[in-house]
């Protein structure tokens, strides 16, 4: 999962204003103090500077596995995914039985590109933590990414129906990404489900994109279905909803062409060419 985030973790603690630099103040000399001024350099968006906090305070308190964690996040935040692994390892290394350090390594080496280790970490979480939504859904993913298509809608579902019971909310990304295991997988009637969902819950934010890539992907999987009418119906709320998406635009020109519809294919395509020569150099 990229787009890791220090946010989630910055809690709500007062932060006293100290000196600038870590290395010559008495704060360096109590490991809470200087953690604390890593959080005023984060809040401040000074990331390196954010880093040499957390190292000192790591010196001065080497058993301390949250700093390990804090670090591991900073250097995540910067792409720096060898060194975020290895900070997380260490803080395993001291707690083993913390499903969230398991599951922090996971998301690390997935977003580093290592998906099969990424599962293996994701699933020795599970086993600690056996009802955590989140982890299920990083298992998932994981199985996405790996191809693994029937084992990551069983994930998924899994995820959506323990976090939508538990929080009385919609899980979206889950449905977003079951949706595409079930594509994958010709599973149309749960395409058109989960595609009804986040239409559902896209509408109350209004992101244009999201919106229409969910009417486009409930119409294909309805052309599948056999069921044209209402293919026709929802490739229409789409264009309503953004024509200005050439990957729906090629999609309705096909779906128009395919039941002979003449009048609106032609039209795509004119939208198409359109679109194309908008998006040409002056």
């Amino acid at each position: 999962m990229k787009q890791l985030t220090l946010a989630l973790l910055v809690g709500t603690m007062p932060f006293q204003i100290l000196p600038a630099n870590c290395a010559d103040t008495a704060a360096s000399k109590n490991a809470a103090a200087v953690y604390e001024r890593a959080w005023t350099f984060y809040r401040q968006r000074d990331l390196n500077q954010a880093l040499k906090c957390i190292d000192t305070a790591i010196e001065l308190s080497p058993t301390a596995p949250e700093y390990y964690l804090k670090a591991s996040i900073l250097q995540a935040e910067q792409e720096n995914y060898f060194s975020a692994v290895l900070a997380i390892e260490k803080a395993i290394s001291l707690v083993p039985d913390r499903a969230e350090y398991w599951h922090m390594k996971a998301q690390l080496l997935r977003s580093a590109a290592r998906p099969q280790p990424a599962l293996e970490c994701v699933q020795h979480a599970i086993k600690l933590q056996p009802s955590a939504p989140d982890m299920i859904m990083t298992e998932g993913l994981c199985y996405v990414d790996l191809g693994r298509w029937q084992e990551a809608e069983t994930a998924l579902t899994k995820s959506i129906t323990i976090y939508e019971h538990n929080f009385n909310s919609t899980n979206v990304d889950g449905h977003t990404f079951r949706s595409m295991a079930a594509a994958k997988l010709k599973h149309w009637p749960l395409v058109v489900e989960d595609s009804n969902v986040i239409i559902a819950e896209k509408k109350k934010t209004v992101p244009l994109a999201a919106l229409t890539k969910a009417y486009r992907n409930k119409a294909q999987a309805l052309v599948a279905m056999g069921k044209i009418e209402q293919a026709r119906s929802t490739f229409n709320k789409a264009l309503a909803t953004w024509p200005d998406d050439r990957q729906l635009l090629v999609a309705a020109k096909a779906f128009f062409e395919s039941i002979g519809d003449k009048a609106d294919a032609d039209l795509q395509a004119k939208h198409i060419k359109e679109f194309d020569s908008d998006m040409l150099p002056p």
